[in-house]
């Protein structure tokens, strides 16, 4: 009879270019986590939750992928440099006990490992996934046999499956497998509780917030590549032109490399006053105070929380109709898209939203019933789908009755290309 499900499943996230030392530093705790990471350590908890694959996750050491392992008491091990001889040892060790092993790496970093991990199993007893949820895997990597060396990829929209498909040297068709990446709810809390409605009315004959607040337009990822921001600010000079609005500024989050590119144009368009560039914010707080989000950013490689955000939080979203937020939000009227860095479309539809309360809480309910587009449960769920049909395909058990008696010898732990696999 074939296997249901794999007896166990080793999940591998490391760093591209990690050579040794900590992972990624954690020590600021409102960062949030590098969404690959974010990803993998979604997986491990619904394998573990579902009982029947046993998931062992390989992470970097001092990652958020590490720290949050440890926290919720989930089998994992963490590298401090890659290919560490004590590393590799306990991973030996680990996979000799499983007969029929799902390797499932998420990430460029990961490539080397699960080929590494798959040349030590005897043939037929692994079935090796890559996934790239995010980040397009580099020339480099396309060129190389740890890519193509998987039975599967997951590929996080079509962007990534088009590139990959003009790279595949076997022109394997069924090899790359859609799977968009999610974000967690549990770093937010909803607030279409708010009275979104409200913050758009005073009195009879004007539109000023109640109590004089300013209408506040909130976004993530801001100092990173196409993020849109230069859209944003170019658009807030447009709304510096109009007088018949409410007192409005807008709030930008995150890290990356062009905070003074966004602060000199700011000052140049004389809108300085009305932006806050805030770095990594707590999420909730963040959300809490704002009434609308942007999300403008043109990027392929974009986080899925600079679009998702407002829709866990309820929020009216104007967003570009950029090719990955079309694939996204396919099939849903579920926020004001815009062309891409167009900042006069981008503040027509900020004023759309200010002076419009009706408009602000029609999208909100639309954001609410996207519940099961971004969670990361639905990202798990359709995951564990796909690794049950593999499963069930590729089980021999012809070749399960002597995996754990094969003797396997790694000759040089330093160079992970070497082993040997011999029958005792």
């Amino acid at each position: 009879m074939p296997s249901a499900d794999f007896d166990a499943c080793l999940l591998i996230v490391l760093p591209w270019g990690m050579k040794g030392g900590r992972g990624r530093d954690c020590a600021d705790m409102d960062a949030p986590p590098d969404a690959e990471e974010e990803q993998a350590l979604a997986l491990a908890l619904a394998l573990h939750e579902a009982g029947r694959t046993k998931p062992y996750l390989l992470c970097a050491g001092g990652s958020w992928a590490h720290r949050r392992a440890a926290a919720l008491k989930l089998p994992h091990l963490a590298a401090r440099s890659r290919y560490n001889p004590l590393s590799l040892l306990k991973l030996w060790f680990w996979q000799r006990r499983h007969s029929f092993l799902l390797i499932q790496t998420v990430g460029e970093g990961s490539l080397g490992f699960g080929r590494l991990v798959r040349r030590w199993r005897k043939q037929g007893m692994s079935f090796l996934v890559h996934a790239f949820f995010v980040r397009f895997p580099s020339g480099e990597s396309r060129k190389g046999k740890d890519l193509w060396a998987a039975r599967k990829i997951f590929c996080g929209w079509e962007g990534i499956r088009r590139d990959l498909a003009g790279a595949d040297p076997d022109g394997v068709q069924d090899r790359l497998v859609l799977l968009a990446p999610g974000v967690s709810r549990a770093r937010y809390f909803p607030v279409s509780a708010r009275e979104i409605a409200e913050l758009g009315k005073a009195e009879e004959n004007s539109r000023l917030p109640a109590g004089g607040r300013h209408f506040i337009f909130g976004m993530g990822c801001g100092l990173v590549a196409r993020s849109g921001a230069l859209a944003v600010v170019r658009a807030m000079a447009a709304l510096w032109q109009v007088g018949d609005i409410p007192p409005w500024e807008v709030r930008i989050t995150g890290s990356g490399p062009r905070f003074d590119e966004i602060l000199e144009e700011a000052e140049r368009l004389g809108v300085v006053s009305r932006l806050c560039l805030l770095g990594d914010q707590f999420a909730p707080d963040f959300l809490a105070a704002c009434h609308v989000w942007l999300a403008p950013g043109t990027s392929p490689e974009e986080r899925p929380d600079a679009l998702w955000a407002g829709f866990v939080a309820g929020l009216p979203v104007i967003c570009s109709r950029s090719p990955l937020h079309a694939e996204r939000l396919a099939g849903h009227d579920a926020a004001l898209m815009v062309e891409p860095d167009d900042p006069q479309a981008l503040a027509g539809a900020m004023i759309a939203l200010m002076s419009n309360p009706g408009l602000r809480q029609d999208l909100s309910a639309r954001a609410a019933a996207l519940r099961g587009e971004w969670e990361l449960e639905r990202m798990a769920g359709e995951a564990r789908r796909f690794f049950s049909s593999w499963a069930a395909s590729s089980f021999d058990p012809q070749s399960s009755t002597d995996i754990t008696g094969c003797r396997h010898e790694v000759q040089n732990l330093q160079s992970p290309g070497r082993c040997v696999t011999e029958k005792p």
